[in-house]
């Protein structure tokens, strides 16, 4: 009698590679947290400084948040409307 070793042949899948950024990507996402960290940077320093805000500042980024966004320029607003 003859016994055959039967050979058991697995299946290796393949990883997908991790998706590369890509330049366009890339600078997507800067331009995104440019803008994030300047709407922050204004808005705390004028918490901290808020008696040295010049109205017309105020005013001016009003009508760009209302320009850009159409909406939650409500804030802008009301500090315009203290600083009168």
């Amino acid at each position: 009698m003859v016994y055959y070793k039967r050979s058991i042949s697995r299946k290796v899948e393949k990883r997908p590679e991790p998706n590369k950024p890509k330049m366009l990507n890339t600078v997507k996402e800067g331009f995104a947290f440019g803008i994030g960290s300047s709407i922050a940077n204004n808005m705390v320093s004028r918490l901290f400084n808020s008696s040295k805000t010049d109205c017309s500042v105020i005013l001016e980024e009003y009508k760009q948040c209302i320009n850009n966004y159409k909406n939650d320029c409500e804030k802008l607003l009301i500090e315009y409307e203290k600083c009168k």
